[in-house]
Order: C-alpha cells, then structure tokens, then sequence
C-alpha cells in the first residue's frame, strides 16, 4: 500500500480565477466570488490570496469583506431561476480535466475543481527513464525534510535532501515512486496553466486521504510531497476531524467517544480496542488510516456520476406550502433537463434515476428516489413532486406543506451508455431482435445476460468528506452510481433496468395504478426503496396509444407476459431465452424498454401487440411482440 502514486490536483481559489479570466483588468487585485446579495453583500464562496491577506475569509457576507478591503472585487454568482448557476464553473473544471487526461489512464473528478489521478505506472516508468534532479521538482515541498518556513531557500533544500535520500542505495521504493510521481505531477500542473489559463496546487502521496491533507500545505501554485515516513511528523498536530473522511458522524465519535483529539491520538489505540469500538471492518480502516494505509482506488471516472441542483431558502423563503415546493421543483427541473440533454449529447449516456432530496426546518435529511422517464422539465418536476407527496403530513385538501423545508434539490444519476453509431438507428436495431417462436415451439435464440449494475459495498464506514467547505449551495452531486446498457452479440440491447411507463406519443400521460402515484405506480413514493424503484406498470405498446395499464401482483404469477389489451402470456412465458430461469418476482418491477425507445417503438409500429419482458432482476431482457 505504500508503492502506489496518488495525486490530488486541486484548483486553487478556482471560482475567482475563472472570473478574472474573463476580467483580465482585475487580475492581482483582491477579488471574492460571492452568492446572492439579497442580505448583507451574499455568502462568500471563493477568495483569491490577495483578499486573505486582508482578513477575507470563505463563509463571511459580503459587506463584512468590503470593510475589511475596501478595495474588493466582488464577483457574483450568476443567477438563473431565481438561483445560483455555477455551469461557467463546471465548463471551466471540464477544460482542466481535458488537460489533465493525456497523462494518465486513471483519473477520478473529485469535484467541480478536484481530481485524483493515479500514477503508479507512469512513475515507474519515469524511475526507468533516468535519475530525478532538483530542476525536476522546481515548484515542489517535502513533507519532514525541512522546517515550517516557506521561503525558496527552505524548498530547496528540503528537495535536495529528499533526493539525496531517493538517490541512496537505501532509499525506499516508495519515496523513489513520490519523487518521479512529483516530476510528472510538475508537467500535469504546467500542462493545465498552459491550456487553461488556470493555476492549481497538488498533493503526492501514497493514497487519496494523504494526498489530500498534503495538497493544501504549500498552496498557492505549488506541490506538496508526502513520503510514509513523514506521516508521523504530520500527524502529530493534525484534527482527526480533518482528515478525509473523518468529517462527519464517525469522527465525532471518533473525538467524542474515545477521546482522540489527533491523529497521533488515534495511533495510540490498538486493532482491538478500535474493533470493540465500532465494528470489525471500521475498527481495522481506522486503525490503518492512523499509520497512514488507505487501500480506496482512484476510481476512473472523467465524468460526474450525478447531475443534480439544489436550493437553500432561509427566513420568508422557506417552504410551507404545496405550490411553492411545486414553483420550485419547476425551477430545479428546468435546469437539470438542460444540463442532462447536454450531457446526453456530449458524453452519449442516458440517466435511469431521479433522487429527490430535502432538509426540513427541524434539519431532518430525508431522500426519494424513482425511475427518470424522460427528460422533459415537466415530466421530471411531476415525478419528482409526487415522489415527495408522502412527505407531506398536511390535510388532503389543506395546501400548506408541513413539515417546512429548508432545502430542495433533485438528481439524476444511474448513467447508461447510449448505443453507439455502429448500431444504428433505434429501427435497425430493433429490426436485429429474435423473431418471436410461434405457438408451440420453444425458443431457441442464446443471449448472454446484460450486465448488471454496480454496487457500492456497505461498510459502515461514514464517509463524509471532512473538506474545507462547499464552494456554492448548488453544487455538483457526485454521489450516485453509474451503469451500462450492454449489447448482445447480435447487437440487440440488454434492457436498462429502468422499467419505465411507456406512455402514449400524442398525450405523454402517465397512468396511476390503483393505490400508487406517477413515479413509482403501484407503490406509495415512502413504500419504495433508493435500489427499488422501477414501476410495475407495463403498457401495449400500440399506434395511436397504449392501452390501459396491466398491474401483476406479487403472488409469483407469470412475469414474461404479452402485453396486448386483454391479451394473455404468449407462449414463451415459460423461460426467459436470455437467461433461461422462470420468472422471479422478488416484488421488483419489469425490466423494460426505456421511455425513449418505448416512444421511437410507438412511432415506428414495432410490436404492434406489446412487449414481452422477463422479470428477473438482472436479466433484462425484452423483445417486442
């Protein structure tokens, strides 16, 4: 765990850096971005060094700032909807990661102006290149070779007495790993000012929580190595409540309940006196982590696994009523159904979920999820309002919303790779789908099974990001998980488990089942899990619009149906030819076609009858009829 070569390229003081880009005149002079100026000057979220050195700090408002430095250039976030929308931020953040790309296959987008990259290999084969020389390493500190001073002196000297260490027969595999890491993080870092216009700072360490503790030390402009046996010395002095994911509930408890104010603290405690603490598996993480082992990958992801907006409202802002949390999830939807059609198109994926998140005026943190049919505001703001509507405790009739809520935001996540241009058109690739078996005769077609989706491990570990703070109350979401749409040898699709209602193409309604609601029917919105939430009403699939809604129960009937009007299971209800099990029920929904082809189906006239589906969780597989 300690030869690997980890990096955390972070942007420094990123939104204000952005805006002086497009303001070159006010480049050196103190400068904030702030968000909204409603009350006393807006919320503070960025600050170039020039300002800090004035006493402006993140998390001031801005007329406080304006005391302090009457000279402050104030930067506003721009608002669209009545919020703030940071998508400059976000295309500036992409230009950096497209920098950033051709120097490593491994590389996970943090966030908005984060990154990690692993440079194992690349190292390595740096090592094999020739011998590392202080030029090599000119914007670089080392952790433990030097005192606290700042100076170019000081930087010097602390590189040539870690090469000098490197360059010894005795020397670890490791540090010689961080050092030619360093050299190439140097390149990275040039690359991006050269490309972007844009300064970042870097940490080099053995795994992602060291690289971040380290990336912060020697900013602005400047890189930070971390060698294993300067883990100590930083340590020593260093908050357990600041370390990557220690911010939240486990490092209260950390500090709370075993009295560990450090990280050194933390050291003291033996495998099993942290085990009897928590449980086996966090009790052994903590343990390693306090002896600086973190074994988390860089995940390779360029892309955000989510995209999502939020909103605060504070005072007279808050929601107490039906309409206004309506209003807002309108102005929410609007956005996301922007963003999600241009990631459709830039990055060819579709997302499958939708998540509905709230914080009420007691600070209670409640989230819903259901299947995203589509991309249409409308539809996404409809779903997304009745996949809330168990939340409310007002009277029927009443339009107060109770409890009231200070936070409102939605995302879309569980991503699906769009077919590429090789398969064709949706027709064409229907046209590639098994003919149906006639009455009487079994089928015979052999598919493999899509694949299925990917699950994050529950490891009771909280994993809170300790952070220094949001950067905008609309950030970026990063926390759902992807998924793939694969594709059979013969180019059929292996049916994305969104299970979507196919609606019809003239009215585009959706049809509640009896007992459920537009998002998930079927199921009240508080009946359905965050990993369930598929719907179980499946239409005929017809011109001129669908008939109406067929609902299983879950008393293990036949789940490969025909869905014609009226129409009974074919004779291939049997078995599934794609994964040749009988139906499981599971109280799960049918894997179907996804709203978009349902509709490009409806326009065609393909499977004039219907659909048949299998329902077996992780099959998918679906054929129209």
């Amino acid at each position: 765990m300690a030869n690997r070569v980890v990096l955390l390229i972070d942007m420094d003081c990123f939104y204000v850096q952005v805006e002086q880009q497009l303001h070159p005149e006010t480049l050196g002079k103190p400068a904030i971005v702030a968000q909204y100026n409603t009350w006393k000057g807006g919320g503070i979220i960025a600050v170039n060094y020039e300002a800090r050195a004035c006493g402006v700090t993140r998390g001031m408002r801005g007329d406080e700032a304006r005391r302090l430095c009457p000279e402050l250039v104030v930067f506003r976030v721009p608002e669209v909807r009545g919020k703030a929308d940071i998508n400059r931020y976000r295309e500036a953040g992409r230009r950096v990661i497209d920098a950033l790309r051709p120097f490593t296959e491994r590389l996970e987008r943090a966030s908005v102006d984060e990154a990690y990259v692993e440079l194992t290999a690349e190292a390595a084969a740096r090592l094999a290149s020739g011998p590392l020389a202080p030029e090599h390493l000119a914007n670089t500190f080392v952790v433990g070779y030097g005192g606290d001073e700042k100076t170019e002196e000081c930087r010097k000297a602390e590189v040539e007495a870690f090469l000098e260490s490197v360059n010894s027969e005795f020397a670890s595999p490791g540090d010689r790993l961080l050092a030619a890491g360093a050299a190439i993080c140097e390149q990275m870092r040039k690359a991006v000012h050269d490309q972007t216009g844009y300064r970042c700072s870097a940490g080099i360490a053995h795994n992602k929580v060291l690289a971040k503790l380290c990336a912060g030390k020697n900013k602005p402009n400047r890189q930070t190595i971390l060698p294993h046996g300067s883990v100590a010395h930083l340590y020593s002095k260093l908050p357990v409540k600041k370390v990557r994911l220690l911010g939240g509930k486990l490092g209260d408890a950390v500090t709370e309940q075993l009295g560990c104010e450090t990280m050194a603290d933390l050291g003291r405690l033996s495998l099993a006196h942290l085990q009897a603490a928590f449980d086996e598996k966090t009790g052994a993480w903590l343990y390693q982590l306090a002896r600086g082992f973190d074994s988390e990958p860089v995940a390779d992801r360029h892309l955000p696994k989510s995209i999502g907006c939020s909103k605060n409202f504070r005072g007279p802002e808050v929601l107490r009523t039906r309409a206004k949390v309506k209003h807002w999830l309108t102005q929410l939807a609007s956005e996301a159904s922007e963003r999600l059609k241009k990631d459709r198109e830039a990055n060819q994926r579709t997302s499958r979920s939708l998540t509905v998140y709230v914080t009420t005026e007691a600070g209670r943190h409640v989230s819903r999820a259901c299947a995203l049919t589509g991309y249409d505001a409308d539809t996404i703001a409809a779903d997304a309002f009745v996949a809330l509507g168990r939340l409310n405790t007002a009277r029927d009739g009443d339009q107060a919303w109770v409890p009231p809520l200070i936070n409102l935001g939605i995302s879309a996540g569980k991503f699906s790779e769009v077919p590429s241009a090789a398969c064709g058109s949706i027709a064409a690739m229907f046209s590639r789908l098994p003919t149906p078996a006639r009455a009487g005769e079994a089928a015979t077609t052999a598919e493999e099974p899509a694949a299925g989706e990917g699950e994050e491990e529950a490891s009771g570990v909280d994993r809170t990001p300790a952070g220094d703070g949001g950067t905008a109350a609309e950030a970026e979401d990063e926390s759902a998980e992807a998924g793939e749409i694969a594709l059979d040898a013969e180019g059929a699709p292996g049916c994305a488990e969104v299970a979507a209602e196919v609606r019809s193409a003239d009215a585009g309604e959706i049809s509640e089942a009896a007992g459920g609601s537009a998002a998930c029917p079927g199921k009240r919105p508080s009946e359905a899990s965050d990993s369930e939430h598929a719907y179980k009403v499946a239409r005929t699939v017809q011109p001129g619009g669908p008939a109406g809604p067929s609902v299983d129960g879950d008393d293990g009937s036949s789940s490969a149906r025909q869905l014609s009007s009226g129409g009974a299971a074919g004779p291939d209800a049997a078995a599934c030819p794609r994964c040749g099990r009988a139906p499981s029920r599971r109280g799960s929904c049918p894997n179907i076609f996804d709203y978009h082809v349902a509709l490009e189906l409806l326009r065609l006239g393909v499977g004039s009858s219907g659909l048949l589906t299998c329902m077996t969780p992780d099959c998918g597989w679906g054929r129209p009829i």
